[in-house]
C-alpha cells in the first residue's frame, strides 16, 4: 500500500501541477478520507536547520509506519518551503499521533522529549497545516 501511495504521488507530481489532495475524494475507490499534512519549513530553512538540497522531512506516527517514518518523506512540489504528503489509508474517527523529523532522526524531531501531535481524521479531505516545531501548529 505504501508503494502504491508513493507511486500515486510521483505520478501526480510528474503529470500535473496539482498535488494528490486535489483529486476528488470519489475518484479513490473505497477511500473514506484523504489526509494531507502540510509543513512550513521556511523558518527552519532561514535559520540553517534545514538544507533543501541535502535534508529531507519525514513523518513518523502510530497510524502507518509504527513510528518509523524514514520512507514517508514530505515533498516541496512548489519550491516554496511547504512540504506535503497525503495518506488514504485512514478512516473517519481515527485518532493519530505523529511527529515530523529532519533526516529521519529522533535528535531532530519536533519537540524533543515532548508530546506528540494528535489529530482526529474526519470524513473526506483533511488538510492539516503546520509550522515545523511550532507547538500550536500556527
Amino acid at each position: 500500500m505504501k508503494n502504491f501511495i508513493i507511486l500515486i504521488n510521483v505520478f501526480m507530481i510528474i503529470s500535473c501541477s496539482k498535488t494528490p489532495n486535489d483529486a476528488p475524494i470519489a475518484s479513490y475507490q473505497g477511500v473514506e478520507a484523504i489526509v494531507t499534512f502540510s509543513v512550513n519549513m521556511s523558518p527552519q530553512i532561514e535559520m540553517g536547520n534545514f538544507n533543501v538540497d541535502n535534508d529531507y522531512l519525514d513523518i513518523a506516527g502510530n497510524f502507518l509506519n509504527n513510528w518509523n517514518g524514514t520512507e514517508d518523506h514530505l515533498i516541496d512540489t512548489d519550491g516554496d518551503g511547504i512540504y506535503k504528503i497525503s495518506f488514504t489509508n485512514l478512516k473517519s474517527g481515527d485518532i493519530i499521533e505523529f511527529k515530523f523529523r529532519i533526516n529521519g532522526s529522533w535528535d531532530t524531531a519536533e519537540f524533543p522529549g515532548g508530546e506528540n501531535r494528535v489529530y482526529t481524521v474526519t470524513l473526506g479531505e483533511n488538510i492539516i497545516d503546520y509550522w515545523y516545531n511550532d507547538v500550536n501548529g500556527d
